[in-house]
C-alpha cells in the first residue's frame, strides 16, 4: 500500500519530487541544504503521513530504556489531557447549572448537586479555579521533562494535525470512527439526537474553541441520565474517577488555602 502511495504521489507532485531530490543530491555531496526533517515536513503538505517516517525509523533503532522512559512521559500527557477534558466539561457544567438555578431561584439546590468536591456552590466555583489553576502549572512541570526523542516528536506532529483539523473541519476528527464509537458505546451525545459533540461547547482561556466528545461532565449526559455520578459505579466505569480529591505536586499538602 505504501509503495503505492509513493508512485501516486511521484506522479501527483512531479516538480516537488524531483526537487527533493535534486536536494538531498546536493546535500548528500556538499553537506548543506536543509534537514531530512524539513523536507519530509515540507512533503506532508501534500502526503499526510510523510513526516512521521524519519521519527518511526529513528524509534526501531531507539535503546529499550529510553523508548519505555518517552512511553511513560507520552502516557502521563495523555493521562493529563483526559483530565483537563474533564474539568474543563465540569467547568461549563457548573457554571450552566448555577445559571439556570438562580433563573429559577432555586440556588440552594446546588448544594446537593453531586458529591464531588465542596457543598457550597460558591465554594464549588472557587475550588474549580484552583484545579484550573494546578493543571495548568501541571502541564508546565511535565513538559519541563519533556523528552527529545521520536517519539514525542511523532506525539508533537500528530497534535499539531488534530489541532489543525479542529480549526479548519472539526467534523472531520470528532466524526473518526473510534472516537464516534467509544463516545456512542459510553452512552455519550453520539448515542442521541443532539449532536452536542459537533458543536463548539464552550471557549478556552485563550479564546480557542472548546470541541471534545462527552466525560462524565457532560451537562447535556448529565441530564439525559438524571445524574451527575452513580457512587457504586465510581471505581468500575471509566471516566467515572472523582478527580475532585487528586493533588497536584504544585499544592499546598493539606490543600488549596484562599489568601
Amino acid at each position: 500500500m505504501m509503495i503505492q502511495d509513493l508512485l501516486r504521489f511521484i506522479s501527483d507532485h512531479t516538480l516537488l519530487f524531483a526537487g527533493c531530490c535534486m536536494v538531498l543530491i546536493i546535500k548528500a555531496l556538499f553537506g548543506i541544504g536543509p534537514t531530512f526533517e524539513m523536507l519530509f515536513d515540507r512533503m506532508q503538505m501534500f502526503w499526510d503521513w510523510v513526516s512521521t517516517i524519519p521519527w518511526e525509523i529513528n524509534e526501531a533503532f531507539q535503546p529499550s530504556d529510553e523508548r519505555a522512559r518517552e512511553a511513560t512521559w507520552a502516557l502521563e500527557i495523555c493521562n493529563l489531557a483526559r483530565k483537563s477534558d474533564i474539568w474543563m466539561q465540569r467547568r461549563l457544567f457548573l457554571r450552566e447549572t448555577i445559571i439556570e438555578y438562580a433563573i429559577q431561584g432555586k440556588l440552594e439546590k446546588v448544594d446537593d448537586l453531586d458529591k464531588s468536591g465542596p457543598k457550597d456552590w460558591q465554594d464549588k466555583l472557587l475550588s474549580q479555579t484552583y484545579i484550573d489553576w494546578a493543571l495548568s502549572n501541571k502541564w508546565y512541570e511535565v513538559y519541563k521533562r519533556e523528552p527529545n526523542g521520536p517519539l514525542r516528536r511523532i506525539s508533537d506532529i500528530v497534535v499539531s494535525r488534530i489541532h489543525k483539523t479542529l480549526r479548519n473541519n472539526p467534523t472531520k476528527h470528532l466524526l473518526r470512527q473510534d472516537l464516534y464509537s467509544a463516545c456512542k458505546m459510553r452512552d455519550g451525545c453520539c448515542a442521541r439526537a443532539c449532536q452536542c459533540c459537533m458543536k463548539p461547547r464552550g471557549l478556552y482561556p485563550d479564546k480557542r474553541i472548546y470541541y471534545a466528545h462527552c466525560t462524565l461532565y457532560c451537562g447535556c449526559c448529565i441530564r439525559s441520565r438524571g445524574f451527575v455520578k452513580h457512587e457504586e459505579l465510581g471505581k468500575d466505569v471509566e471516566n467515572l474517577a472523582d478527580f475532585s480529591i487528586s493533588h497536584f505536586s504544585i499544592e499546598d499538602p493539606k490543600g488549596f488555602r484562599v489568601l
